[in-house]
């Protein structure tokens, strides 16, 4: 009997709930920021996508 084990790569979304909070605080903080954050979002989807 051969046993063998490995990493599997499973999503997770702690990332995209921390940006999302991250980016909100930063709209507050900068309201003139919201649309580089809102060309930032857009940019990840587009690399989202691509992969």
């Amino acid at each position: 009997m051969l046993r063998e084990t490995h990493y599997v790569p499973y999503e997770n979304d702690r990332f995209a709930k921390a940006h999302q909070w991250a980016s909100e605080q930063v709209a507050r903080k900068f309201p003139g920021a919201v649309e580089v954050l809102t060309t930032l979002d857009s940019l990840i989807k587009q690399q989202m996508n691509a992969e």
